[in-house]
């Protein structure tokens, strides 16, 4: 009972002098650190805090005219998440648990940015033939996988807002941002025209636009035809 009757009284006596306890001051574009300095040099309090969540360094204007320590700062942290809690003479800044919402949405913004989720799609020519072992990659990285027999693939870990790098030799690449879509289908056409294939010859290779008239075909009895002055030749 005598134990119960101490602690009433403490806690009587701490919010009477919270409520004795005014300031006068003026402080226009101050930091918080000095706003706190103001309140421990003219009162008996000591401010408690944690930087790592409470900006000592953000300004604010206080004005004030005999008004209590709660009144004071009511006035510093309104609009932010942090609050604070009188325990005799300390005063302990906290951060709340509710968050304004500016920062809510910017840290669902931050979310957002890195979110990454799995690309499907098929790669088919432009008669509608799937495009084997083509080449799909996430442009600036190594993430990348290449079209099976169907011309199917799949690439996990990819960044919502990436772009895809389709390549497939004698095709013309190309570049598709997803844009939030999850799968993506590509058709490609073909990079050359029948003038420009390779052609194989006896001493490396030519253009079949350069070989087409300068190769002819000789049958057995053409050669049977022609003079033979001994057997060597």
């Amino acid at each position: 009972m005598i134990l119960f009757m101490l602690i009433t009284v403490a806690t009587v006596s701490a919010k009477s002098y919270s409520q004795a306890t005014t300031l006068t001051f003026s402080l226009d574009k101050a930091t918080i650190s000095q706003v706190f300095k103001e309140i421990e040099q003219n009162s008996d309090y000591i401010l408690i805090y944690n930087e790592k969540t409470l900006d000592i360094n953000r300004k604010v204007s206080v004005i004030a005219d005999n008004d209590s320590i709660e009144t004071i700062l009511n006035k510093v942290f309104t609009g932010t998440p942090n609050s604070y809690q009188i325990s005799g003479r300390q005063i302990v800044i906290s951060r709340s648990e509710t968050e304004n919402p500016a920062t809510d949405a910017d840290e669902y913004a931050n979310k957002e940015e890195v979110q990454q989720v799995v690309i499907t799609g098929t790669v088919t020519d432009q008669q509608g033939a799937p495009v084997i072992g083509a080449t799909v990659v996430v442009k600036g990285t190594t993430l990348g996988n290449a079209t099976d027999v169907n011309g199917n693939y799949s690439i996990a870990n990819v960044p919502v807002n990436a772009t895809l790098v389709f390549t497939f030799i004698g095709m013309s690449p190309q570049e598709i941002p997803l844009n939030g879509q999850v799968r993506i289908d590509v058709v490609m056409k073909e990079l050359t025209k029948a003038l420009d294939e390779v052609v194989v010859v006896g001493y490396g290779t030519q253009k079949k636009e350069s070989v087409v008239g300068a190769i002819t075909q000789v049958n057995n009895k053409a050669l049977v035809r022609s003079g033979t002055p001994n057997v060597t030749n």
